[in-house]
């Protein structure tokens, strides 16, 4: 690939889609926790937070995978490319034990989180089904990451959208119907339905990369090593997002229900731009990872380039729509007065803030392909610990600006780290940081 323009929509849109399945997945599993009641609903919103939180780390570790599958495929090592992808897999095992193993810690876990007994037993035996599911989910997410690598983008799509419909299936039947000898199961329809659906699609995605590929007995500590370097950073930064996001949340939970509803509504409405900013990101990564396996410099620069032209016309023409629409989206959600006008204000604000953040994800995602990853890790932390929670903090509740001066704090962290990391990369910070060796 050469890095342009259309290169760069042709692997970013099926990854858009591929997003959207999951996101739709979380969405169905709220929405029939929310017909069975309101316990329910709290409980299932509870338990799949901390199973995401708790996952969080993993989500953003088999990224090495990619990096690594990117770089081989454009220096033609397509055997290194295999053997990162078989590692990646191998290694998704014990990751996914140890996930499992947090079932024998959920009861002082959901405790810290509060509700009602009720709710908290819920939680727990949604939480305990639920969680069983991330060995297998980590298998696909290797082997995802091992095609969107190659420039296959398609795939992935696909079996993500095959996990979804099955998702959204056993959702509906597990949880009020039933299936021959298995009566409906409440509020653990959900959960059963998720681990079954992940299940399937891990067979069929591993299915198919055996008989294209086949098998490996090779491990290599070596390959072990380049993962966890690329992947480690990339991990260790999404879960302290992921945290830090938590945390800002918790602040506004102490301001109100209008502005946590507000939020929430921002958030929801957010999560569009953030889909086409991740799919523009992901694509920076693979295009550059293969620039620098093939020693093309002009082309990781292109690659970078064209990556934001993209980033950029997204999300101009979402923050027109916002800013124009900001009632009338708020109203689609809820009716309440006050709602509406903290939401259309945290609307307002949010619209630009996804601008930055699309230049953030553009320039992180293709930094992270020229294998620079750690880079990124410092300067996301420290931009979200050091300035965002102290600036929302004081914005927020000081200042008593409320959920908007949370919102300050992030479009001002998104503004800071966007200009950094586009330094980085203009600068030429990334060379000499390849997984592969080219020579």
């Amino acid at each position: 690939m050469r890095g342009d323009l259309k290169d760069v929509v042709t692997l970013a849109w099926p990854m858009v889609v591929g997003m959207l399945s999951i996101t739709v997945i979380d969405l169905t599993d709220t929405l029939v926790a929310g017909w069975l009641g309101k316990t329910e609903l709290a409980a299932v919103g509870t338990a799949s937070t901390i199973a995401f939180l708790v996952n969080a780390f993993f989500v953003g570790f088999f990224e090495g995978v990619k990096i690594l599958v990117a770089q081989a495929t454009g220096a033609g090592q397509h055997q290194l490319a295999k053997n990162g992808a078989w590692h990646g897999v191998l290694l998704a095992i014990p990751c996914g034990a140890a996930i499992c193993c947090l079932i024998f810690a959920q009861t002082p876990i959901f405790a810290l989180f509060g509700g009602s007994a009720l709710v908290q037993e819920m939680a727990c035996d949604f939480f305990s089904i639920r969680v069983l599911a991330s060995p297998f989910w980590f298998v696909i997410m290797a082997l995802i990451c091992f095609y969107q690598g190659c420039g296959n983008t398609r795939l992935p799509m696909q079996i993500n959208l095959l996990v979804c419909i099955v998702n959204v299936f056993l959702d509906i039947v597990l949880t009020f119907y039933g299936i021959g000898p298995i009566p409906p199961l409440g509020v653990l329809g959900p959960a059963y339905a998720t681990l079954i659906s992940i299940v399937i699609g891990m067979v069929v995605m591993l299915v198919i990369f055996i008989r294209r590929y086949g098998w490996s007995d090779q491990f290599q500590f070596s390959i072990v090593r380049k993962l966890i370097r690329a992947g480690l950073p990339v991990g260790i930064r999404f879960f302290l997002q992921v945290g830090a996001w938590t945390v800002c949340t918790s602040f506004m939970a102490h301001m109100g229900d209008a502005f946590i509803a507000a939020n929430q509504i921002t958030a929801k409405v957010l999560m569009v731009s953030f889909l086409a900013n991740y799919g523009t990101g992901e694509a920076a990564c693979i295009l550059t990872g293969q620039c620098v396996g093939a020693e093309n410099e002009n082309g990781v620069y292109r690659s970078y380039q064209s990556s934001v032209k993209v980033a950029l016309f997204m999300a101009t023409i979402y923050a027109l729509i916002m800013i124009s629409c900001a009632g009338p989206i708020a109203a689609l959600f809820q009716s309440d007065p006050e709602v509406l006008s903290v939401a259309t204000g945290l609307m307002m604000v949010a619209a630009i803030c996804q601008i930055f953040d699309g230049l953030v994800m553009t320039a992180a995602g293709a930094l992270n392909g020229t294998g620079d990853t750690r880079f990124t890790m410092y300067v996301q932390i420290g931009a979200t610990w050091v300035v965002t929670l102290p600036l929302g903090y004081w914005f927020g509740v000081v200042q008593n600006l409320q959920a908007l001066g949370v919102w300050y704090a992030f479009t001002l962290e998104s503004l800071c780290v966007s200009l950094i990391l586009i330094w980085r990369f203009r600068s030429g910070g990334w060379k000499n940081k390849s997984l592969v060796n080219t020579a």
